[in-house]
């Protein structure tokens, strides 16, 4: 029990080499921001737009 215990351990403390430099990551999650923040941008005004045709639409109360 004791030695599949450490076997784990050792294998835990392998170094592994990442698959890109670290700066990368920050790279893609920045674009990856960008990307939402576009998409959020082109529909800004969509609710706005819908809202007004709800109100016109609607049938006169009297």
């Amino acid at each position: 029990m004791t030695s599949s215990v450490a076997a784990l351990f050792v294998a835990a403390e392998e170094h592994r080499e990442l698959p890109m430099p670290t700066w990368a990551y920050g790279l893609i999650a920045i674009c990856c921001f960008a990307a939402l923040l576009g998409v959020l941008w082109f529909f800004r005004h969509s609710a706005h737009k819908l809202g007004q045709h709800a109100h016109t639409e609607a049938p006169e109360r009297g």
